[in-house]
């Protein structure tokens, strides 16, 4: 695919910029593949020698996602970086306003709620994260629609914000293929049935196996390896086979935001 693309811009004298989004997960995900290296040596490769590619942009999530390249790849990658700090409470309503306004009618949501919901996301354990404001914005529009309020309110904000699993978003759940849906799926009911914050390989695999089952849906072949995907993805902590759980998340609020996660989850399987 990416010859098809390079000879085209070549054959019709355009450029092309390529931009990589989640590589971190990529370079944990598929270490034997080198992405890195040959985005950034496209003109040494290319048949004419250009590749009309005028630049690679890489973005990441972790900040330290070199550390899992080869001194080859890191040679070729250089050492340009560009550090953007987490959104502030005024990048966040900035974000919410133009939002709310595309998702709801004139005079449903307030400055005040966009004002809330802002500073509650911008501030620890959330650290900034949009996707968790934005869900925090459409789940209190639900409950407020449930209870036949006009307009969304704080009270339905703190409801929300009180239940929603602040590592875990609706973004994550949506993007996650349908063989790792299943498995996340697994992995939250198997910690709400034991009421642990970790639990054994063989217990995610036996409630695995029945959600597969129920669902008709088969299974994947090698399990800790789609286990490793979801990880990779930093959506579960993995520590051996004995201690696997939801990252991020005390052992206290685990048992909190489970319910938000299966919920989610059985949402997204119901309307697939």
């Amino acid at each position: 695919m990416l010859n098809a693309v390079i000879k085209f811009l070549t054959s019709t004298k355009k450029l092309g910029l390529i931009i990589v989004d989640e590589v971190d997960y990529h370079c944990k995900r598929y270490r034997k593949e080198k992405i890195i290296y040959d985005l950034t040596r496209l003109d040494e490769t290319a048949p004419q020698g250009y590749s009309n590619i005028v630049g690679v942009i890489f973005i990441a999530r972790d900040p330290k996602w070199t550390k899992n390249l080869d001194e080859a790849e890191i040679s070729s990658l250089g050492r340009i970086q560009i550090k953007f700090n987490p959104y502030t409470s005024k990048q966040l309503k900035d974000i919410l306003m133009e939002r709310s306004k595309i998702a709801f009618k004139p005079g449903v949501v307030s400055e005040e709620v966009i004002d809330f919901i802002a500073d509650v996301s911008s501030t620890p354990p959330i650290n900034g994260d949009a996707r968790y404001a934005l869900d925090l914005l459409l789940y209190s529009g639900i409950i407020a629609e449930q209870r036949g309020s006009q307009r969304i309110k704080a009270e339905h904000v703190r409801l929300v914000h009180s239940n929603l699993c602040p590592t875990i978003t609706s973004e994550d759940i949506n993007e996650l293929p349908q063989k790792l849906l299943y498995l996340l799926f697994a992995v939250a009911k198997t910690l709400k049935t034991h009421q642990t914050p970790y639990v054994h390989f063989n217990e995610i695999k036996s409630t695995y196996q029945i959600i597969c089952e129920t669902n008709n849906i088969k299974p994947v072949r090698d399990l800790y390896e789609a286990l490793d995907d979801l990880a990779a993805r930093e959506l579960i902590t993995i520590k051996g086979f004995t201690k696997i759980g939801i990252s991020g998340v005390t052992t206290e609020a685990l048992l909190h935001y489970i319910d938000d996660i299966i919920r989610r989850i059985e949402k997204i399987i119901e309307n697939s």
